[in-house]
């Protein structure tokens, strides 16, 4: 295509969730923010790992922070 004067077309990425993973298991059990929130962090983590950029990096660092408080860490 690129040879014939036409621009390829975009490509968008793809997500693809492994439906055995212990979080996507327990996933299925709830209901409403206790889906909601989840996903779209592990959607923010998926992105951050291919290389992209976050839309509201701000909430984003505020749900690390809220799920950091929410756990004991021993140094």
């Amino acid at each position: 295509l690129k040879e014939a004067g036409q621009s390829l077309p975009e490509s968008l990425p793809i997500l693809e969730i492994n439906p055995n993973h212990a979080i996507v298991q327990q996933l299925k059990h709830a209901s409403g923010d206790q889906i909601d929130k989840p996903a779209a962090f592990l959607y923010s983590l998926a992105l951050l790992a291919e290389g992209g950029q976050l839309e509201d990096p701000a909430s984003f660092s505020k749900e690390i922070s809220r799920l950091l408080n929410g756990i004991s860490v021993v140094y």
